[in-house]
């Protein structure tokens, strides 16, 4: 069974505890669906690490990206984007700034 964890965020500093929580995790058939919108830049550091270090379980996009979705601020709307992009069997929300 595959997990699809989504994370929306609109900074993507904020994702340091995640990655780090999502690294100790025994469980590996996994992938990480982050939605970036508004400042957050596919290019920042982090995102660049988060790539490297979880390779093809990493799927990440920028909002704007997306055919005809708004970047309206609405929470909601930015889950059920990160939702649209998942694979998995379970979707599973990971707040950023949360371990698990």
């Amino acid at each position: 069974m595959k997990f699809s964890i989504f994370t929306p965020v609109h900074n993507s500093s904020r994702l340091r505890p995640a990655l780090d929580s999502l690294l100790t995790q025994t469980c590996d058939d996994f992938e990480w669906v982050i939605l970036l919108n508004q400042k957050a830049s596919l290019d920042d550091k982090l995102i660049q690490e988060i790539c490297y270090k979880l390779k093809d379980r990493a799927v990440i996009t920028h909002i704007k990206d997306i055919d005809n979705a708004k970047d309206n601020g609405y929470i909601g709307n930015y889950k059920k984007l990160c939702c649209s992009l998942a694979s998995g069997d379970v979707l599973v929300e990971l707040l950023s700034l949360i371990h698990i």
